[in-house]
């Protein structure tokens, strides 16, 4: 089967839409591929002069056959291949070319002719006129097409007969095509009781006859009456009219077999059954594409249909038709010879490149005992395979021929979106090429060192390239946008959890989960219609050169407003880098043993931190890859793994839970049963710690700053603490990723949050419902929160410092409130662009005399709070050891900055809520606040640990006694309290205190 190659893949009927045109760099294998053909081209006259045939001529052209798959190369046309001065040829399956770009790296591809703007004879002549220019020239030509190379491809037929009447050896071999294939597959002898064959346009314009008592064989079923080429596939708009010719010969129930032959060692052929009236279904008709053959009975001659001649707009003959070759130079061969000259490749010629499938399938078909081992167990066998993913050996198992289509032919743009799909899935790979990238960055040529690593680690593509088709990546992938958006709409939070395909991804609108979204060019879209909460129509975009920083922008409304005119949303997330931060937690495990299960050690995915934890054990080297994680004990673990991560649905119906099951073993092979899964803790709170600055919607639908919620979470829940405002939650619940309290149990608010975590592991987000006690419960979330990695307030203070073993400088930390400025100097230098990422405080030499990395922190059993760390100077070295230690000087009132938190005793004894108290520390004490019940006090006199103020200046007085509390345990939070004695003017000091809590 020859004649309409068909390369272009589309699945169960379907067409791109589009394509996209990829800027290839100068040295691209493409580019250079479009540069000699468009050359060659210029070469061949518009009317050659033919040679006469006085005596046999130099040169010869041998015409092979591809086969149905690669394993079909016969040992005579391989030979020819290697001996050619000149190979050009035209198959359907990547794997064959593959291996004839081995054979022979110099062949050229005949496909390239091809244009949907052109009938497919001009671009037959033009193929076989590049085989005959180059004969002409002396030299020994092959022509290599698919399937059997005299079945249904005019060029072979064309460049043989003219290269033997100009006096040329001339040679077609045989090879095995769909027909062969056919009578294997289904099981027919074509001696008995006869066959016939059609192609099928030719079939109804000339009403061919069929003979109803013979084998039928119809081929090009799947472009019937299209003489043009379509580069996507053909769309087969006249599928019906064969229909309705053959149901007029056999009836609408007779039965037709649609044929594939297989193009690759692995799969089966295609042999499905149909009634021909079952075609009309377009669910079944468009699985009727350009490699389909169909089994039925013969036929003879008769006149020609007049009546698809008349649709067709075509000339009606007079007679019967006979066809036959032409071998001549015409008025259409010349002007199809002319057409060479103004050339161009199309735009859309995607060259096939080299892929691990496509190594994999010519080895399968050139080694039976592999063979054989796969078709026994694909699983086992492709463990095996060292150079393929753990991705790509699940979508080897038994796959389906679009997906091998796929795997095995990939173009340029395919090519880049498998590299980023990696990058952005694997964070092993993702570290080696950020080292590759700082290695060569930084020397002459460096860039061919990148392209040559590239091309190691089987990806044929270059740097530039793989700039050049970032965007489209990025239009048609979630992958690279996932992360937390905090948007300017109503403060809203939108999670995305991106994934290899767009529709597989996962898109969170406050915590709840968006139905029915769509990611087209770049634009994320979803309809409250469908039972989301608002609709939406978002684009992604990157604010930096670098792809460092994401932002989101566009349109949200809710569903009792129109869609907005203009843009009313706009939410920035920091950079993506590990995908494992989806399965986030501690898992309890479960490991098999005889026929029960027993409990299994814990395992912890901190993200954040890139790391994972086997019982009290960190992993080493391990690999995460399309939702599986594992690793071995070759790279100095005490166990080898392979755990596969999915979302299981909860026992009483209400959502999800991620969870695990695979392998764990110490030595040998893998396992063959699971003996080992896991489900996530949802009572382990420790990846929600740290402090969350909050915003709460007032009633006019305005959003205010909140108090800090405050998360000291423990190895679990009955070690864990929770503080809104400085004041302990009292019987919090919280089930992942729900926090919630009730004033039923104490406490003076109510409030249900949902938490998301980003996809780096580092900025946790919530969102929910939040009301005072006594108050109604909000119909729409009111409150959110984000964590401030830059919270410094509870580290204020003056530290006296030892600097390698010496007296050191004093360091000043002034911490805002979340989200503000804070500010550190050390000796009375300020610094600038410091860093902190609770609890590490950093920076270089950049804009500062010296470098540091300290920690800072409150020993166990301790209250006073400290650092210790490294200092070097600029542009030296860090050293070893830490060598910088610090601990607070709790005499200045800086060291007792914050917001306090009081209860008051009422006149009948009980306490109540009373007014805040906030002290804004600065460097002096003169360059100090204090605010108390929203006045600033005047006149106040610091005298460590006791404040004390009058009303002289104030409508208040005030003696106030600092002190941090001892901890209870390790995991209580230590906060700077004070107990003290308020009382209004012209009053006696009163016995009564305010209890502070902080």
């Amino acid at each position: 089967m020859g004649g309409v190659p068909i390369r272009s893949f589309h699945k169960d009927g379907e067409h791109p839409d589009e394509t996209i045109t990829v800027k290839l760099s100068e040295n691209h294998p493409e580019r250079l591929e479009r540069k000699k053909w468009e050359s060659l081209t210029r070469c061949i006259p518009d009317t050659p002069e033919i040679p006469t045939k006085t005596a046999i001529k130099n040169g010869s052209l041998y015409i092979i056959g591809s086969g149905m798959q690669v394993g079909h190369f016969s040992m005579e046309a391989i030979a020819h291949i290697k001996a050619a001065d000149k190979v050009f040829y035209c198959i359907a399956d990547a794997p064959g070319e593959l291996y004839i770009q081995t054979l022979r790296p110099d062949a050229m591809d005949l496909y390239v002719l091809y244009s949907d703007s052109k009938i497919r004879y001009h671009t037959y002549v033009q193929m076989s006129e590049v085989l005959l220019y180059h004969l002409r020239l002396g030299f020994n030509v092959v022509g290599v097409f698919y399937g059997h190379p005299g079945v249904f491809v005019d060029p072979s037929h064309r460049a043989i007969n003219i290269a033997r009447r100009e006096g040329f050896h001339a040679k077609m071999l045989p090879a095995i095509s769909a027909l062969d294939c056919l009578f294997a597959d289904i099981g027919i002898d074509p001696s008995f009781p006869g066959l016939q064959t059609f192609e099928s346009t030719d079939l109804l314009l000339r009403k061919r006859t069929i003979n109803t008592d013979q084998h039928v064989v119809l081929w090009q079923v799947g472009c019937v009456l299209d003489s043009g080429f379509r580069r996507r596939g053909y769309l087969n708009h006249n599928l019906n009219i064969l229909l309705d010719y053959l149901i007029e010969i056999y009836g609408e129930d007779y039965e037709v077999i649609n044929y594939v032959a297989p193009v690759f060692c692995t799969l089966q052929p295609v042999i499905e059954k149909y009634k021909l009236s079952d075609l009309y279904n377009p669910d079944n008709a468009k699985k009727i594409t350009g490699l389909s053959t169909w089994y039925l009975a013969p036929k003879v001659e008769q006149m020609p249909n007049v009546e698809i001649y008349k649709k067709l707009g075509l000339k009606i003959p007079d007679k019967p038709f006979k066809r036959e070759m032409r071998f001549h130079y015409g008025e259409d061969e010349l002007k199809a010879l002319k057409a060479l000259k103004l050339f161009k490749v199309p735009g859309d010629y995607k060259r096939t490149v080299a892929t691990q499938t496509g190594k994999l399938m010519i080895e399968l078909s050139s080694n039976a005992k592999k063979y054989h081992e796969y078709r026994k167990s694909p699983t086992q066998m492709l463990e095996k395979e060292n150079d393929l993913t753990s991705s790509l050996k699940k979508k080897l198992i038994n796959p389906p021929s679009w997906r091998l289509r796929v795997l095995t032919k990939p173009d340029a743009q395919e090519v880049i979106n498998s590299f980023l799909n990696k990058l952005y899935t694997t964070p092993t790979f993702a570290n080696q090429w950020n080292d590759v990238l700082s290695k060569y960055g930084v020397v002459p040529d460096g860039e061919k060192d990148v392209n040559n690593w590239l091309r190691q680690n089987g990806f044929d593509t270059t740097l530039e390239d793989i700039v050049a088709g970032q965007s489209a990546f990025d239009s048609s992938s979630l992958l690279p946008w996932s992360g937390v958006y905090t948007m300017n709409f109503d403060n809203c939070k939108i999670a995305v959890v991106g994934d290899e395909t767009w529709y597989k991804s996962q898109i969170y609108y406050n915590g709840y989960y968006i139905k029915k979204f769509n990611y087209q060019n770049g634009v994320l879209s979803w309809s409250s219609a469908d039972g989301n909460a608002v609709s939406a129509n978002l684009t992604f975009s990157w604010k930096d050169t670098q792809h460092t920083q994401r932002l989101l922008q566009g349109k949200i409304w809710y569903p009792s407003q129109s869609e907005p005119t203009q843009n009313n949303s706009y939410g920035e997330a920091d950079s993506y880098t590990s995908p494992l931060s989806v399965w986030q937690g501690l898992y309890k495990t479960f490991m098999k043993s005889g026929s029960s299960w027993v409990t299994g050690k814990a395992i912890q995915i901190d993200a954040a931190n890139d790391s994972v934890t086997f019982g009290t054990v960190m992993v080493k080297n391990y690999t995460y890859d399309d939702g599986t994680l594992s690793w071995k004990v070759e790279d100095g673990n005490d166990s080898n793994a392979v755990l596969s991560f999915y979302m299981k649905p909860n026992n009483d119906g209400n959502g999800y839970t991620a969870s695990f099951s695979g392998y764990v073993w110490q030595s040998g092979d893998k396992p063959t049963d699971v003996k080992f899964s896991g489900t996530l803790d949802t009572s382990f709170m420790k990846v929600w710690n740290g402090y969350y600055s909050t915003l709460i919607k007032d009633s006019q639908g305005n959003f205010n700053p909140g108090m800090e919620l405050v998360i000291n979470a423990g190895q679990d829940l009955s070690s864990t603490k929770v503080f809104y405002g400085g004041v302990e939650i009292k019987s919090f619940k919280y089930a992942t990723p729900v926090l919630s309290w009730s004033e039923a149990d104490g406490n003076d608010s109510n409030a249900t949050l949902t938490f998301y975590q980003s996809t780096d592991g580092k900025n946790p987000s919530f969102s929910g419902t939040y009301y005072p006690k006594g108050g109604s419960v909000p119909v729409a979330p009111n409150m959110y929160g984000a964590y401030d990695a830059k919270y410094l307030s509870p580290w204020s203070g003056y530290y006296q410092s030892v600097l390698n073993d010496s007296s050191g400088p004093e360091v000043i930390i002034i911490g805002t409130q979340p989200g503000g400025q804070s500010e550190i100097s050390v000796g009375g230098v300020e610094i600038k662009n410091f860093a902190f990422n609770n609890p590490v405080i950093s920076w270089s030499d950049d804009n500062n005399n010296f470098n540091a990395i300290i920690t800072v922190y409150t020993p166990q059993g301790s209250n006073v709070k400290q650092f210790a760390g490294y200092h070097w100077p600029k542009n030296g070295t860090k050293p070893e050891k830490p060598n910088w230690v610090g601990k607070i000087d709790i005499s200045y009132l800086l060291s007792w900055s914050g917001n306090y938190y009081t209860y008051k005793k009422d006149d009948s004894g009980k306490w109540a809520t009373g007014p805040a108290f906030q002290v804004i520390g600065g460097r002096t004490n003169e360059d100090s606040i204090i605010v108390y019940n929203g006045q600033t006090l005047q006149g106040w006199v610091f005298n460590n640990p006791v404040l004390t103020w009058s009303d002289t200046l104030n409508n208040s007085n005030g003696e106030l006694k600092f002190y941090i509390p001892q901890p209870t345990d390790k995991t209580t939070v230590i906060t700077p309290s004070f107990s003290a004695k308020v009382w209004p003017r012209v009053e006696q000091n009163p016995q009564n205190q305010i209890i502070p809590v902080h």
